[in-house]
C-alpha cells in the first residue's frame, strides 16, 4: 500500500517518502530502532513493542490501533496424541505476550523460548508430541491445514498492528508530517475495501515474499 501511495503521490504531486520493512518480525523492527529511531512513522504489533521498549525509550508514541491479526496455539499430534508438557514461543513476541497472558495455555506446560525465526521450518518438522506452539499467519494458517497439528481450543488472540508517529509529528508546526498522516490514514481506510493489484507489488519484493516464506515454515524462497 505504502509503495504505491508513493507512486501515486510522485506523480501527482511530487511529493516522496521512504519505506523501511527489512526485518523479518515486529520485535526485530523495534530492536532495530535502538541504536537510531529517525522514523517519522512506524508500523507494528503493540505486544512486540510493549515487551521491546518496555521503559519507552524510542521516540515513538502511539498514534491509534489500524488492524488485528488472529494468533493461535497449536499442539502437535505427530505419531500419537501425547501429554502436553511444553510451550514454544517466539521471545518477545506476540506469542510471549499470549504466554504471559496465559490464555488457553496449561499450568503445567512449561516454556520453551527460541530466539531466531529461521529455525521455524525446522521447528515445525520436529516438535515433540504433546507440545504446543503459539503461531500467527501465515504459520497458523499452515498449521491448521497439517493432520499432525490441532487447535487447542479456546486459544483464539488477536495480535494488534498500531500506527505509531515520532515525538516530533506531535510538537506544534508539524503541519507536513500532520497532512501526510491524514492522507495516510485515509489511504488505509480505502484500502480496507479495495486492495486489488497490491499482491502484484508484493510479489515484486523478494524481502517480503522471503519474510512470508519464513514465516509459513517453509524452506524454501518463492521465485518473484
Amino acid at each position: 500500500m505504502f509503495r504505491d501511495l508513493n507512486e501515486r503521490l510522485s506523480n501527482s504531486s511530487g511529493i516522496q517518502f521512504t519505506v523501511y520493512c527489512d526485518e523479518i518480525n515486529g520485535r526485530a523492527f523495534f530492536d532495530s530502532l535502538r541504536s537510531s529511531c529517525d522514523l517519522d512513522f512506524a508500523i507494528g504489533p503493540l505486544e512486540a513493542l510493549v515487551l521491546s521498549d518496555g521503559g519507552q525509550k524510542l521516540p515513538l508514541r502511539l498514534i491509534g490501533p489500524l488492524c488485528g491479526e488472529r494468533q493461535h496455539i497449536y499442539v502437535s499430534t505427530k505419531k500419537r496424541a501425547g501429554v502436553r508438557s511444553g510451550v514454544w514461543v517466539f521471545d518477545r513476541s506476540s506469542a510471549k505476550f499470549q504466554y504471559h497472558v496465559g490464555l488457553a495455555i496449561p499450568r503445567s506446560a512449561q516454556e520453551q523460548s527460541f530466539d531466531d525465526a529461521r529455525i521455524v521450518p525446522d521447528l515445525v518438522e520436529s516438535i515433540p508430541p504433546g507440545d504446543m506452539v503459539i503461531a500467527w499467519d501465515p504459520l497458523s494458517s499452515v498449521l491448521k491445514g497439517r493432520k499432525d497439528f490441532a487447535v487447542i481450543h479456546q486459544s483464539d488472540y488477536t495480535v494488534h498492528f498500531v500506527l505509531l508517529g515520532h515525538l516530533r509529528v506531535f510538537r506544534k508546526n508539524q503541519f507536513p508530517l500532520q497532512a501526510f498522516l491524514a492522507v495516510l490514514l485515509t489511504e488505509w481506510r480505502r484500502r480496507q475495501h479495495r486492495n486489488e493489484g497490491l499482491f502484484k507489488i508484493l510479489r515484486r519484493d523478494h524481502r517480503f515474499m522471503t519474510a512470508f516464506a519464513l514465516g509459513a515454515g517453509q524452506r524454501w524462497i518463492p521465485e518473484v
